[in-house]
């Protein structure tokens, strides 16, 4: 291969990586405003503070469970919310989620789509959740 040859090859290697750079900057643009952007949203749709983090850490565990666990850890530090009444529908259930619902707190502003995501919590069970949330 000639010189010619190869400084043309390195030129166009140099314009590929110039190109990948950019969009990957721009992706992390893009990335950062709708992190914003679904934070504001998140803050909004949160019944309290315990519900917000919690929305953080099922986001976060969907691309980096490292990140998950730190939100999940900042839920943990939060201050001891209601205690679920005796006999609460599926308590057992939601205390053993992977991010448990220990208080009526975490479940507050809960919908049925949430709660059946819940190991042992169909829509019956989701139904009657609801019911008692509403009755408290």
């Amino acid at each position: 291969m000639g010189v010619y040859a190869q400084r043309r090859m390195r030129e166009r290697q140099r314009a590929q990586e110039i190109a990948r750079i950019e969009t990957e900057r721009e992706a992390a643009a893009q990335a950062a405003s709708a992190e914003r952007e679904s934070d504001e949203e998140l803050m909004a749709r949160a019944a309290n503070h315990r519900r917000y983090l919690r929305f953080k850490a099922e986001l976060a565990a969907q691309f980096d469970p490292e990140l998950a666990d730190t939100w999940a850890a900042r839920l943990a530090q939060e201050a001891p919310g209601t205690p679920l009444p005796d006999l609460f529908p599926a308590a057992d259930e939601l205390a053993a989620h992977t991010l448990p619902y220990r208080c009526l707190e975490d479940l507050a502003g809960a919908d049925e789509a949430e709660l059946t995501r819940v190991k042992g919590v169909g829509r019956a069970t989701a139904k009657k959740i609801l019911e008692a949330l509403s009755a408290d």
